[in-house]
């Protein structure tokens, strides 16, 4: 979510919180003094109308008391015998005065006020009025009903009540019984001893009000003679006078109209605040706030997306510019450690050339949309590891990058004079790679630079070893269409060219093709567990120069393998000791050779000495030596009968030192193989704990055909001088037997002794042996006859 986003999401709620919180607040408050103002309001008119009632019912008090207390009327019990006697002229004169003094009486009383004189049967004698002055007006029928009803339910002198007159109007009342004899309140209500005197007044201004509150509230004031309290909000009671009371409810909506006009109110200005108080500050925090780290956040984008090298440093003083100084100088440095990092993690750090990484990286760019012409060129040094172990890694470091410096020398100038892309790279260890790309159809080009790494010459001071190349070259696409298929062929040639004899190039074909499918089809074959079914042993024997007897016997291992079968030892022994399965075949070896002791000795019917070849792979075993003393003496073998073979290459290498030492003390025989072969000083020769010292053939068939006496003589006698017997291995013809014995070597091995056999043929070769050795004294012992 974006910064701006969760600004918004963060300020609004607070804000508009804030504000329902406060206009909650204030509506509340507003609420409460609503209700009391209404509360108020509705009170005040509801007392307003009761002024008004009270002050029409002492009009009305007094207009009676003062009327009955007049002249006029006073005058009307003197002369009663008058009125009763029909003298119309006293009648209408007292009636006048009646009037008159009923219409002072009224004299500014705002509403209608009447005056009415009944007799005892209730029949109107005199009727009059403060507005028309009517001497002989009309009761109103209401009023007379009501004095009527009233009277029915109990005879009281004096009443006032409050009704509605024809008109609907409502008016106040008062009727007073009087005596006629005393003109005083009657006690006794004999039809024809008393009369009513009945004034009324209108309630115009009380009807005005009354009319005014009932539109406001939306109500109907209604009046009972006894109290009534509603439970309900703004009700109101009010007493008028004994026996009448008024009771005002207002419409409940109408007050609930106000409250919500208030919160509508309260919302509308709340809202429209809140609204204007986000939108101020997102405008300020996006002005002083979102807006720098949204700047710092795309300018850091485009750095992520290679756009721009770094972002704007801000010289303002305060924490967004202090930010992105920080930002600023943290990238500036982790650019620096990246580059380094970068450099390191691509960049072998003793040749300075590219890693495998960095190698196969740039490979498989040049692959995707290649140019005609591609060859991957893959080199490996050889003997580099003598070096290592004769002279120490800083010397072999030195080797390193004295050929890294050249194969760079060579790719500058191929790549100026092919205008081609030459690109190297150290993968591992002693081994180099070089990607080529150009238009260039024909392979002389790679064959000249190829040859000029095989010009390669390590430093002076390893003059006595010889420090070369061997390059191994595939094409892209005809060999291979990704880079671990094209590594993997070239690889391939370069081991051909090893194998052909070091310090040559190969260009892969499908021969090597089909040599490298056979070679990991020796290796599947022999991790598997039935790998020993196909072994078994055959025994060359070697003889004494002197006297030509059979000293012992070779054991050597040959494999028949079920689909390619009998497979040679100098073929899958070093298979099998690169891939760390000789353990297994050095065991086998051993036990069986061992076991077949007894039945070679009696073959030959004398105690004779087997020559076992250990591999350099088994030299810093741990656990051979006591195989091998266990096997011993579980086949029940003479040590002194058990001669062990090692390499002259991994006697220079001083491994298995310890191993030897203690089949030396055990009583085993030792012997060097292949001398000649390696790089053994005389001061190695001299000090290493063997027994007999084995010529190779090669070694042997070089110094015969250059005639290098003077070098094969003194190893031989210093051989001898240290009491260690001499074989001399590949003897295959008369002449070299000859050339050979003349330099007094112990021992000689070879077909023209005896090629390997296996035991059946052992036996019958030893056989035809000794009966050529019969007739040869025969012949002898007749010529001395004769």
């Amino acid at each position: 979510m974006k910064l701006s986003n969760r600004v918004i999401l963060l300020v609004a709620p607070v804000v508009l919180i804030s504000a329902l919180v406060s206009s909650y607040i204030i509506y509340s408050i507003q609420k409460v003094a609503l209700i009391k103002r209404e509360d108020s309001y509705i009170q005040l008119q509801i007392e307003k109308l009761a002024g008004q009632f009270h002050q029409a019912h002492a009009f009305l008090n007094t207009y009676a008391y003062t009327l009955h207390k007049s002249n006029a009327f006073q005058d009307y019990f003197f002369y009663q015998d008058k009125i009763n006697h029909n003298d119309d002229q006293y009648k209408q004169g007292l009636w006048q005065r009646l009037g008159e003094s009923a219409s002072v009486l009224s004299y500014g009383y705002n509403g209608e006020a009447n005056m009415a004189i009944l007799d005892g049967k209730q029949d109107l004698i005199y009727y009059t009025d403060n507005k028309y002055f009517e001497p002989s007006g009309n009761l109103d029928p209401k009023i007379l009903n009501y004095i009527q009803q009233n009277h029915a339910l109990g005879h009281v002198s004096e009443h006032t009540g409050f009704i509605y007159n024809s008109s609907g109007q409502s008016i106040l009342l008062k009727y007073q019984i009087f005596d006629k004899n005393t003109g005083k309140i009657a006690q006794h209500y004999e039809p024809e001893n008393i009369f009513y005197i009945i004034v009324s007044a209108s309630l115009d201004e009380f009807n005005t009000i009354k009319h005014i509150v009932e539109f406001d509230t939306h109500s109907v004031i209604t009046f009972s003679d006894k109290p009534i309290f509603l439970d309900l909000p703004l009700s109101q009671t009010i007493e008028l006078m004994p026996n009448l009371y008024a009771l005002l409810s207002p419409a409940e909506y109408l007050m609930w109209e106000k409250v919500d006009k208030v919160w509508l109110e309260l919302a509308w200005c709340f809202g429209a605040a809140s609204i204007i108080t986000i939108g101020l500050i997102v405008l300020v925090l996006y002005r002083y706030i979102l807006s720098p780290v949204s700047n710092l956040d795309n300018q850091l984008q485009e750095i992520e997306s290679k756009k721009r090298k770094n972002i704007d440093k801000l010289l303002e003083n305060d924490e967004i510019s202090r930010l992105s100084s920080r930002f600023f100088n943290i990238y500036d440095e982790l650019n620096q450690v990246y580059h380094q990092t970068k450099h390191l993690a691509e960049t072998d750090h003793l040749t300075q050339l590219a890693n495998r990484h960095k190698f196969n990286e740039q490979a498989s760019r040049v692959l995707i949309s290649p140019p005609e012409n591609v060859w991957l060129i893959y080199v490996d040094l050889d003997n580099f590891k003598c070096i290592n172990d004769k002279f120490g890694h800083t010397s072999g470091d030195k080797v390193l990058k004295s050929f890294a410096s050249h194969l760079q020398s060579i790719c500058k100038v191929f790549t100026q004079i092919h205008n081609s892309a030459c690109f190297s790279a150290r993968l591992s260890g002693d081994e180099f790679a070089i990607l080529c790309s150009s238009t260039l159809t024909t392979t002389s080009h790679l064959e000249s630079f190829a040859q000029q790494l095989l010009e390669f010459r390590a430093h002076p001071s390893f003059s006595s070893l010889s420090v070369t190349a061997s390059v191994g070259i595939a094409r892209y696409p005809h060999d291979g269409e990704t880079i671990e298929k094209l590594i993997s062929c070239a690889d391939t040639a370069m081991y051909q060219a090893k194998r052909a004899g070091k310090n040559q190039y190969q260009f892969y074909s499908a021969l090597l093709d089909i040599q490298a499918q056979r070679r990991a089809y020796i290796e599947h074959a022999l991790r598997q567990p039935s790998v020993e079914k196909g072994f078994f042993l055959v025994f060359q024997p070697y003889l004494d120069a002197k006297t030509k007897e059979i000293e012992g016997l070779e054991v050597l291992l040959r494999w028949e393998a079920d689909e390619i079968g009998v497979i040679s030892p100098k073929e899958f022994i070093p298979i099998a000791e690169q891939s760390g399965l000789f353990e297994k075949i050095d065991r086998w070896v051993f036990a069986n050779a061992l076991a077949d002791y007894h039945s070679l000795k009696a073959i030959f019917k004398k105690d004779i000495t087997l020559s076992i070849n250990l591999s350099s792979a088994e030299l810093n075993s741990s656990t051979m030596s006591d195989f091998i003393h266990a096997k011993t003496i579980e086949h029940d073998v003479p040590t002194q009968y058990i001669e062990i073979e090692i390499t002259e290459t991994y006697v220079t290498d001083n491994k298995g030192t310890c191993l030897l030492d203690k089949l030396s003390r055990l009583g085993y025989q030792l012997a060097i193989d292949d001398f000649g072969s390696g790089y053994t000083t005389l001061t190695q020769l001299v000090q290493y704990p063997v027994q007999k010292i084995k010529f190779d053939r090669e070694f042997l068939l070089t110094l015969m055909r250059t005639n290098n006496s003077h070098v094969i003589k003194p190893i031989i006698d210093l051989c001898h001088a240290q009491n260690k017997k001499v074989t001399a291995e590949g003897i295959e013809h008369d002449v070299m037997h000859q050339w050979v014995s003349s330099y007094q070597c112990d021992f000689m091995q070879g077909y023209l002794f005896g090629k390997p056999m296996d035991k059946n043929q052992l036996a019958i070769w030893w056989h035809s042996a000794n009966r050529q050795t019969l007739n040869s004294q025969h012949a002898k012992r007749q010529e001395s006859a004769n």
